[in-house]
């Protein structure tokens, strides 16, 4: 069985690595794990473990998704949490003008749901974790680094291709493995 995972790779920018690079020092104090700047994704489907029948039909239905969908950009801009405001669980730059993404994901939800998969939330919201919270002391430096990056704009992404990634988890955290490679339409 493998840990796979379909994800939107983002390039890196100086944007995204000055503001990665700004909240590890200004929280190095925090119980944070950072995602790796290589790790960058935009994820569209979490398997989890699948066993290697389900991993044959998820490449074929992500390929007719590839072929559903054409290629698109958006943008990436401003930065929140997800959670409650006093337990903040993860840390995001959002993705804005995403119709293109907004659409894809759609269609992957549609091309799995005859194999029981259904989307985690009802409301998708397209974002890329910079950092999973396990516990904050200074909250109120938390909420001032968000409200530095609230307004920033971090780059204009095109999209012309999706992955299919297995994950490993190791102590040094996950690596991840390109599974397949989708082309857009």
């Amino acid at each position: 069985m493998k840990r796979l995972f379909c994800a939107i790779k983002i390039p890196r920018s100086n944007a995204l690595y000055e503001a990665m690079a700004t909240f590890n020092e200004a929280l190095a104090g925090e119980r944070i794990n950072w995602v790796d700047l290589q790790n960058l994704h935009l994820t569209l489907k979490f398997f989890g473990d699948t066993a290697p029948l389900m991993e044959e039909n998820i490449i074929r239905v992500l390929g007719a998704a590839a072929d559903n969908a054409g290629a698109f950009s958006f943008d990436l801009e401003g930065c929140g949490s997800f959670g409650p405001p006093k337990t903040p669980r993860v840390v995001w730059i959002g993705a804005s003008r995403a119709s293109g993404l907004v659409k894809l994901y759609d269609e992957v939800n549609k091309q799995l749901k005859p194999y029981g998969y259904v989307p985690e939330k009802p409301n998708y919201v397209p974002h890329l974790t910079l950092g999973r919270i396990k516990s904050i002391q200074n909250l109120n430096l938390f909420k001032q680094m968000l409200v530095v990056y609230q307004n920033t704009h971090f780059g204009h992404i095109d999209i012309n291709r999706f992955f299919l990634y297995q994950s490993k988890l190791t102590p040094e955290g996950p690596e991840y493995k390109v599974v397949e490679e989708f082309m857009l339409a």
